[in-house]
């Protein structure tokens, strides 16, 4: 009866180790991502430019930026914009402008958000190379 038992416990823990190193060879693989937004700077008619740069390994990114800035009281001017391009695996330079939401932006203190997905196809085997990256950042609009 022990036998059996210990064979049974050998063969489980034999499955158990084999098979989570075969899954985990077939998982797609995650892919890096660096986003680092780099400066804020006044616009006509008092909009916003925001720049930056990312750094993904291969395939498409798509982001979203946001531009956070205190106008009166506990409001806040808000505007926002999606940004796609090519990962190269290299720093790839970004920009684009923010309109002026419910007021005009101004010199001073700003957060700007970043959302980045990137992500890969494979079409030789169906899956997916995926990657995030969040970033909030302090920064001070220039002229």
């Amino acid at each position: 009866m022990r036998r059996v038992i210990l064979s049974c416990t050998v063969a489980l823990l034999t499955v158990l180790v084999f098979g989570s190193i075969a899954w985990a060879s077939h998982q797609p693989d995650h892919q890096d991502v660096n986003v680092d937004t780099q400066q804020v700077t006044l616009g006509p008619g008092g909009s916003v430019v925001v720049s930056g740069t990312i750094v993904c390994e291969e395939g498409f990114f798509e982001m979203d930026a946001t531009v956070l800035q205190r106008s009166v009281g506990n409001k806040y001017n808000t505007a926002s914009t999606e940004i796609l391009g090519d990962c190269t695996g290299s720093p790839v330079a970004w920009e684009s402008d923010l309109l002026a939401g419910s007021s005009p932006y101004h010199r001073g203190s700003v957060s700007v958000l970043t959302d980045v997905y990137a992500y890969q196809f494979y079409p030789d085997t169906g899956e997916f190379r995926t990657g995030t990256e969040t970033e909030i950042k302090e920064l001070r609009i220039r002229r």
